[in-house]
């Protein structure tokens, strides 16, 4: 009877070790994806020095899109490795984050009073679309600090 107890001890250990094991491996698979989203996203950023353009306006529009989804796609699998939310759950909560940044920086950037009597033009979306990236950077990294801490 010791030995059946044992035994069924020791397969509870060694498999919660495993199980951390795998934990940490995945964790730092997402750390690099994430850390190639934020290189990908410099050095494409530097390809376009004329930032006063609508050129550069569109290509940096749809980088820092192409980064919000980087960013998105590592948060959404963040949340159904290590929150258990379902598919669904992980897409409508990094969506309704970084929707709810958007518009508040585009509140910031294009509502106050200067804008208003001197007509900012488009500029506040781009500032929007940077403050957003920078936002969903910022989030990702406390998400993997404290996971870190956790694991």
């Amino acid at each position: 009877m010791k030995k059946i107890i044992f035994s069924i001890f020791l397969c509870c250990i060694v498999s919660q070790a495993f199980a951390k094991k795998n934990n940490v491996e995945y964790l730092a698979q997402l750390q690099n994806d994430f850390t190639e989203c934020s290189e990908t996203f410099h050095i494409k950023s530097e390809q376009c020095s004329d930032t006063g353009s609508m050129k550069c306006y569109k290509f940096l529009t749809e980088l820092h899109k192409s980064t919000q989804n980087c960013y998105t796609e590592v948060a959404k699998r963040i949340f159904l490795k290590f929150y258990n939310l379902n598919e669904q759950q992980a897409n409508q909560k990094i969506e309704d984050f970084a929707s709810s940044i958007y518009k508040n920086y585009l509140f910031i950037y294009q509502e106050n009073n200067y804008c208003r009597a001197n007509n900012c033009g488009i500029s506040a979306f781009l500032y929007s679309e940077y403050a957003t990236t920078f936002a969903l950077k910022d989030y990702i990294d406390m998400m993997f600090t404290a996971l870190e801490i956790y694991l």
